[in-house]
């Protein structure tokens, strides 16, 4: 259950008293993911993280300087027959193309409540990962009785302590402990020794962080995640590698993603000695792009990569899988979409959670040698086509 602050806000010139009632966070079970974060088009300093759909909800996660909003539509609060077939409307309509879209419909009526909530951003520090990591969290919902003709934003509650679902995963969670991190793993940091680092990306402070800084070098920082299976079998590989460098069997000039460190933090309730494992830092790749616009898939897809570039590519790229294939280790997803080119034209394996892509490794194969061969030979006839459409072929 979550706990409501009594505090009075004032919406559309009526005092409401929140703590009329309990927020309850659902359960993961009964709600699906929804779609990637957007900017709120008429409010510069709100980004909408993601949004779930279950059980005929809506929720809707918005972020901003120093603060979480989760958003929410229910037909339980929702009682306007009309408006309730808006609401359905709306729930289907998140899981198309224009899912982005009506995401921002839903939450531009809650600007003026999320703005007498939000923070001052000059009373923000803003700048830790720690401070993204860990905001003040509210809960907001949509009203409307049987006769009204549009919805009310309503404050709900203020989520703090031990309601709050903090980030990160228990590091004496089995699979963690028998990864043994403390004795491989050369630097812990935690959450407030990291810094956002500023970027021509977006404001880190509301897109989420990627790149960071520890000791002032840059770094990629992958969160634990939810479901968090891929950091395990991720964290297992880098172990290999490592042990593969240790050995020669791996030179240090293979272009893959390397593990630089974790982060860890002491669980922020006063009353627990227990420690969470927040993410992992790896090696930053420098492209210049949005993130997904930097990999080999649409590098390649821009059509401006000459037939040497490709070819070149592709024989990197045999020559990488084979070094690690020697070495034991197996990529786990081979996709275009898991290599990125840097700014010199190089490609970079990265991500290596596990899992398939498909239309490049079939599921059974999924994590498997014989999967990588698989992969990496579709990604070599992605290459091909293109190459023979950069030749006029």
């Amino acid at each position: 259950m979550l706990r409501a602050d009594t505090r009075s806000v004032n919406i559309a010139g009526t005092s409401r008293t929140a703590g009329h009632d309990p927020a309850v966070i659902p359960s993961a079970s009964s709600w699906r993911g929804g779609g990637l974060g957007c900017k709120i088009l008429n409010m510069q300093d709100l980004y909408i993280e993601n949004w779930t759909t279950g059980d005929d909800d809506i929720e809707l996660r918005v972020r901003g300087y120093g603060v979480v909003f989760c958003i929410r539509f229910s037909p339980e609060t929702i009682k306007a027959p009309v408006l309730l077939q808006q609401h359905f409307n709306s729930l289907h309509a998140l899981d198309t193309e224009a899912g982005s879209e009506v995401a921002n419909q839903l939450a531009r009526p809650f600007e003026p409540l999320m703005a007498s909530l939000a923070p001052e951003a000059q009373d923000v520090a803003g700048d830790l990962l720690s401070d993204y990591l860990y905001p003040k969290h509210f809960v907001l919902e949509a009203r409307a009785s049987a006769e009204d003709t549009k919805s009310t934003p309503f404050f709900r509650a203020s989520i703090t302590g031990q309601d709050l679902t903090l980030p990160g995963g228990n590091i004496r969670m089995p699979q963690l402990v028998n990864l043994k991190l403390e004795e491989w793993v050369r630097n812990i940091y935690s959450s407030g020794q990291i810094s956002l680092a500023p970027s021509n990306l977006g404001d880190a402070r509301l897109s989420g962080p990627k790149k960071v800084l520890a000791d002032g070098n840059p770094f990629f920082f992958k969160s634990f995640g939810k479901p968090p299976g891929g950091i395990y079998r991720e964290l297992d590989i880098y172990k290999r590698i490592k042990e593969a460098m240790s050995l020669g069997t791996i030179g240090p000039d293979l272009r893959i993603c390397h593990l630089h460190g974790v982060v860890i933090d002491r669980d922020i309730l006063e009353t627990s000695t227990e420690q969470r494992l927040l993410g992992v830092l790896l090696t930053f790749i420098e492209t210049n792009k949005l993130s997904r616009m930097g990999t080999l898939f649409y590098r390649v897809r821009g059509g401006k990569c000459t037939t040497e570039t490709l070819s070149r590519w592709a024989s990197e790229l045999d020559d990488c899988i084979t070094k690690l294939h020697n070495a034991g280790i197996v990529w786990g997803d081979a996709s275009p979409h898991n290599i990125l080119v840097n700014n010199e034209g190089n490609i970079w394996l990265i991500d290596f959670g596990g899992s398939y892509t498909p239309g490049w490794v079939d599921k059974e194969k999924c994590e498997t040698v014989e999967g990588d061969l698989q992969g990496i030979e579709r990604i070599k006839s992605f290459l091909a086509n293109h190459s023979e459409k950069a030749n006029g072929v």
